[in-house]
């Protein structure tokens, strides 16, 4: 079973996390029993730390992540190292910090008979998101029909309300499926 190969790396799978989120991690590779550290974004990880299979193909483990980055995968093999440079991507957990209207009358209300300008400010507001404006009170739910095209701004995002109807309270949902995360935002607007 054991060789004097190399080890070599392949490819991470999931190749992409948010931070705080607990992962279960693959690496493929050759020779990955012969391990005897296992450096990911920072972390060590010992032999105790992962599993092998008996082929020496597949590695696994579970970690979660802090800080955003992108990370690079070293295995060392006595003096020997393999690396899989930008191995894995963590990402900003999707969070806003704050939600407001530029309407005239306050920054919690949108208008029914213009647009108004939402600016959400926040983490993980980047990538494949999609947002949503919606009324719980209207029983809408995540569509086509109520998605809105936005904008990236300096830490953060912005969109043009669509039509409202007065006196009904929306509230704005994200999606992401790369990071497989929905976030309902917890500030909610009034239509006027």
């Amino acid at each position: 079973l054991f060789t004097d190969e190399p080890v070599s790396l392949d490819y991470l799978s999931p190749n992409t996390t948010i931070t705080g989120r607990e992962t279960h991690f693959t690496l493929f590779g050759d020779q990955l029993f012969a391990l005897e550290r296992l450096v990911v974004g920072g972390q060590t990880l010992l032999p105790a730390d992962f599993e092998v299979n008996n082929s020496g193909t597949q590695l696994t483990f579970t970690r979660h992540f802090d800080n955003a980055g992108v990370n690079s995968i070293t295995a060392y093999q006595g003096a020997e190292t393999a690396s899989l440079i930008a191995g894995l991507n963590v990402t900003d957990a999707i969070s806003v910090d704050t939600l407001t209207s530029n309407n005239a009358r306050g920054a919690d209300l949108v208008s029914d008979t213009q647009r108004n300008e939402i600016t959400l400010k926040g983490k993980g507001l980047t990538g494949d998101i999609q947002v949503y404006f919606l009324a719980d009170e209207l029983g809408d739910t995540i569509s086509d029909s109520n998605k809105v095209e936005y904008r990236n701004i300096t830490g953060g995002i912005a969109f043009n309300t669509p039509n409202t109807l007065p006196g009904t309270v929306y509230h704005v949902e994200i999606v992401k499926p790369s990071t497989q995360e929905h976030y309902k935002v917890a500030q909610s607007l009034t239509a006027i």
